[in-house]
């Protein structure tokens, strides 16, 4: 090829640039609108083996096509796509090419030459972010680029990267190197185990080579270095790397961590996605300044608590009302005054309609309520709750509260714990991680004890939690549970009121309960006479004026026995049992395995609770642990582990419900089972119910019912523009990945088309009528 060459009749090449192992790039322009491009040309004589030509060009169509779906201002943009045909020593051969955006600027391998020992750190955590977005454009358009190094970073003048040379990129799927010869295509400096193996590739290979180029822009050499290529890929595939800072002092630890986490060997083990990445770039390097903290708040149902670490060790904080608990209590004054905790709770018995209490059992449930003819969802209603302990924790500490590790019933699923996010972003608080109850409890137990099976039975004032938690040498893993997200104090609270409101009207002819105002005053009179019942056998409730008759006030004056309390409330009682059934089902173990039962939530001092206890466990409960506080500390801590002022401890959670999807039918198809350790990813194939379907639409659920239409509806996805073909034809990769916040996300892909789609879950995710079915495909 000669410049002053036309391609396609368009563009003109005038300048060779460079080559590669897949073509040659030219400086061109493009004729019909008189602009500079890049041409990227296909020159499959480069790779020194003519029989890789028919597979190659089919290749770089593909690649060529997957190249063009990118539109981002850190990408190269694709103009064009296109075939040649050129004729030598009458044969005529078709080569493809790519036109692409002409950037003026120089690539990050030339910029190193100039800098021998690495470039300035802050310059590669502002290029690395940049690059970083590129990438999680890519991959969100199902494009993998397959050979990410910095001569493929351009630097343009004023500072902004732009990811080029997508010449080998392909969409998520079969990735393997060329089949004529076993050839793997890429760059070997840069390329991660499974590539150079020639084995499927998906998003995290492109994390690998992006952490091998950190790793060189940051300390000016390769990851490793051979001029042999069979060690030089025996040790990508082998060999750890020394961390970037033994090389060059100065590096922060967060950014070592972050550099080896995107070099793990096993793709599952790095970072979940580019995103991540260039959040973790952009806060890399800079711990949060002394005047802000994150804190460990335990949400409850009736109550919540917020604690904070120092030295190295968690305190609860009271209140401004000198309680180390808040109650759960948002009430709206007659001038608009919003009031939580106590003051909000006094309010409830004389204006009970403008009084929310127990909201945490509403959320993502779609809850409203009216107050003063505004709306609020229980989403905002939690953030007036947040926003209190945040206050009371800023003015223990003198210093602003940013973040914080909030606690949930492990029980709760996606929906919910999204909702908690949503919430948190109200009050203004950013959540790095959500921790199950029992799992922070578990961390306040101590992780520096000896290996121990631990079961945790947390019971607050609106779910019921049993985990099985493995601890010891700082690490807690998790290996079942299961709760009822339905089933709390608040619930015994409810059958006490009841018995006082039937007794009341067989005594004065008088029904309680459609009086609001006596009722908030029964629904406090019945919470202290439960406290009251776990430590007397007998409890004395006197409310007078509670009504009024022809006669003058009435009075309530009732006697409530320990033994009465548990005939009215066996019903509830029983329905503890199956939780730790399920557990010990799911964990493989039984009674005799378990080492110590640990108790939370207030409502587990109960008596008939600590029997039954025994009954199920044969273990007397431990008494170390403050069932209010040992949430909110254990969160602390959590909190203190990803700021880095807690070393050596790891939490291994697991996911409560199963996730699948609607198949035909209105089955609830299973990919990822409850109790199953994240993070993870599960992936299953699909096929169409129907010849010639033109779409489908793939609707994923969360829950334990054999029919989807029962479980809690998590998103959808729908996948257009499949070929005409008959029922049973396509393949339909489903896959679901949870982080280790519990985040889901979940994608689609077509493996005939390459079209793919992919949701993250969230509170706000849309609800769509029911979805064609799919099939499960056969295997």
């Amino acid at each position: 090829m000669r410049a002053g060459t036309e391609l396609a009749g368009r563009y003109r090449l005038e300048r060779l640039l460079g080559r590669g192992g897949m073509g040659e790039v030219w400086r061109g322009v493009d004729q019909t609108l008189d602009r500079p491009v890049a041409i990227k040309l296909l020159r499959t004589g480069l790779l020194g083996d003519d029989r890789l030509h028919d597979a190659a060009l089919a290749r770089f169509r593909r690649e060529g096509k997957a190249a063009a779906r990118l539109n981002h201002r850190n990408i190269t943009a694709v103009h064009d796509f296109g075939e040649h045909r050129e004729t030598r020593d009458g044969v005529e051969t078709t080569f493809p090419f790519l036109v692409l955006e002409f950037v003026r600027g120089r690539d990050l391998r030339s910029v190193l030459d100039e800098h021998p020992g690495g470039l300035p750190v802050e310059r590669v955590l502002d290029y690395g972010a940049q690059a970083a977005d590129a990438l999680a454009a890519a991959h969100a358009a199902g494009v993998v680029h397959r050979d990410v190094k910095p001569a493929n970073l351009m630097l343009l003048d004023d500072g902004t990267i732009k990811i080029c040379d997508f010449g080998i990129a392909r969409l998520r799927g079969a990735t393997a190197g060329l089949s004529a010869t076993g050839a793997v295509i890429g760059t070997l400096l840069y390329m991660p185990p499974e590539q150079l193996e020639g084995r499927p590739v998906d998003h995290r290979a492109d994390l690998y080579a992006f952490g091998a180029t950190l790793y060189h822009l940051l300390t000016g050499r390769p990851v490793f270095s051979a001029a042999d290529l069979r060690v030089l890929a025996y040790m990508h595939a082998t060999r750890t790397p020394d961390p970037p800072s033994t090389l060059r002092p100065g590096i922060a630890p967060d950014v070592d961590r972050l550099v080896g986490a995107l070099l793990a060997k096993l793709p599952e083990r790095r970072p979940a996605s580019a995103a991540d990445v260039a959040h973790s770039l952009r806060t890399a390097g800079h711990r949060p300044s002394s005047g802000s903290r994150t804190v460990g708040i335990d949400l409850g149902t009736t109550g919540s608590v917020v604690a904070v670490l120092q030295g190295g060790r968690p305190t609860v904080v009271a209140g401004a009302e000198g309680s180390r608990a808040t109650p759960s209590v948002v009430a709206f004054a007659g001038n608009g005054e919003v009031l939580v905790g106590e003051a909000a709770r006094r309010q409830a018995v004389t204006d009970a309609e403008r009084t929310i209490r127990s909201v945490a059992r509403h959320l993502g449930g779609g809850a409203t309520i009216e107050i003063d003819g505004r709306t609020f969802t229980a989403q905002q209603i939690t953030a007036f709750v947040l926003r209190k302990l945040v206050r009371d924790a800023e003015a223990y500490l003198g210093e602003r509260v940013t973040d914080a590790v909030i606690s949930v019933p492990a029980c709760y699923g996606e929906t919910r714990r999204q909702a908690l996010r949503e919430a948190a972003a109200l009050a203004g608080l950013t959540v790095p991680r959500v921790i199950a109850a029992p799992d922070a409890a578990a961390m306040a137990y101590g992780l520096d004890r000896d290996e121990e099976n631990v079961l945790v039975l947390d019971l607050g004032g609106g779910t019921l939690d049993v985990s099985l938690i493995e601890v010891g040498d700082g690490v807690a893993v998790v290996r079942a549970t299961a709760g009822d997200p339905r089933l709390g104090g608040d619930d015994w609270d409810r059958c006490v009121v009841e018995e006082l409101v039937r007794r009341f009207m067989d005594a004065q002819g008088v029904d309680l309960s459609v009086d609001e105002v006596a009722m908030e005053r029964l629904r406090e009179a019945a919470e202290r006479a439960k406290i009251e019942l776990s430590t007397r056998e007998e409890a004395v409730i006197s409310l007078p004026y509670v009504a009024a008759s022809a006669g003058g006030p009435l009075h309530v004056d009732e006697r409530l026995t320990r033994a009465a309390f548990q005939r009215l409330t066996a019903g509830l009682l029983e329905r503890c049992r199956a939780p730790f059934q399920r557990v010990f089902e799911d964990a493989e173990a039984g009674p005799a395995d378990l080492d110590r039962v640990v108790l939370l939530g207030g409502s587990t001092r109960m008596p008939a609770v600590i029997d039954l206890v025994k009954e199920l466990t044969g273990k007397e409960p431990c008494r170390g642990v403050d069932p209010d506080e040992a949430v909110a500390a254990g969160a602390a801590l959590q909190a203190g582990v990803l700021r880095g002022e807690v070393k050596d401890v790891l939490l291994l959670e697991v996911t409560p419900l199963p996730l699948g999807i609607e198949t035909e039918g209105g089955v609830f198809t299973r990919i990822i089972e409850r109790n199953t350790t994240i993070p993870t990813k599960r992936r299953e194939y699909f096929t169409t119910a129907e010849d010639d379907q033109p779409s489908v639409q793939i609707h994923v659920y969360q829950g334990e019912h054999e029919f989807a239409a029962s479980n809690s509806k998590l998103a959808t996805l729908e996948l257009t523009g499949l070929p005409p073909v008959p029922r049973g034809v396509p393949q339909i990769e489903v896959a679901f990945d949870i982080d280790a916040n519990g985040i889901v996300n979940v994608s689609a892909e077509d493996l005939g088309t390459g079209e793919r789609r992919s949701v993250t879950v969230s509170s706000g995710s849309p609800s769509w009528p029911t979805a064609e079915a799919l099939l499960p495909a056969q295997t």
